[in-house]
């Protein structure tokens, strides 16, 4: 079972394509396609698959805000020093 402020999805005892089409409805909807778009490259879903409208998040930060990929942001890197070098 996965908790996360957007959602809940419970994969206990589910096919590998169940646990994705049900862990894609949970994030934040700008990250939904470029998931999609991996698990179906790695097949992990059907080609064909989309992820139903009504389960697709509202938007939760303005465009602007919004990160261009997956990738890790360049904040998430050190930007300290340690005293001793």
């Amino acid at each position: 079972m996965y908790i996360t402020e957007y959602g809940v999805a419970d994969v206990r005892g589910q096919s590998d394509a169940e646990v994705i089409k049900r862990l894609l409805v949970i994030p934040d909807s700008w990250f939904q396609d470029e998931l999609l778009a991996r698990a179906k490259a790695n097949g992990k879903i059907d080609k064909d698959y989309q992820i139903p409208a009504s389960q697709r998040l509202a938007e939760c930060a303005p465009k602007a805000s919004r990160p261009t990929s997956l990738s890790p942001p360049i904040w998430t890197k050190p930007h300290w020093r340690s005293p001793r070098g």
